[in-house]
């Protein structure tokens, strides 16, 4: 798939990153009728894949032209939303199955320290429904490795997996 837009032509289907988002997504389970929010999506491979997989997956990313332009050609739907230190995501309480964030950079922008990180997973955790998950994987997680110890939580490499 070359996506439609020729000023990003550069940008085409890539099947080692359909690929890594097929492994996340069977590391999951079956996503089948599962509610999905991807944060920090990037171009969208993965609520792409778990969409075709028979989940209901949406997006949470910045507004970046090239991200805009490749999950419309992928047909994911996309919230546009900056995360930020202590301010809440755009959605109810109990509206997710599985929230994952792979390979974000939002907590780089700003300097987060352990509270922001026990404030960001609590309000992720809300918005799970009963037996929900939420998995993050991060290659330095700095303060997230003290914040982490308040909840219950596994961790194995860089990826780390928080339950409801």
């Amino acid at each position: 798939m070359i996506f439609k837009d020729n000023r990003f032509k550069y940008v085409v289907y890539s099947k080692k990153h359909i690929k890594i988002a097929n492994k996340r997504l069977s590391a999951l389970g079956n996503v089948t009728g599962k509610e999905i929010l991807d944060i920090g999506t990037g171009v969208g491979y993965l609520p792409y894949m778990a969409n075709k997989k028979g989940a209901f997956a949406s997006a949470l990313d910045m507004e970046i032209p090239l991200y805009k332009i490749c999950t419309n050609d992928l047909n994911v739907p996309v919230i546009y939303h900056e995360i930020m230190p202590k301010i809440p995501l755009p959605f109810e309480e109990n509206s997710f199955d599985i929230i994952t964030s792979y390979q974000a950079c939002f907590h780089k922008k700003y300097a987060w320290d352990d509270s922001d990180w026990i404030w960001f997973i609590t309000n992720i955790l809300s918005l799970l429904r009963e037996k929900g998950v939420f998995v993050i994987q991060i290659n330095k997680p700095g303060n997230l490795q003290i914040a982490a110890k308040k909840f219950k939580h596994k961790v194995s490499g860089t990826t780390w997996t928080f339950p409801k």
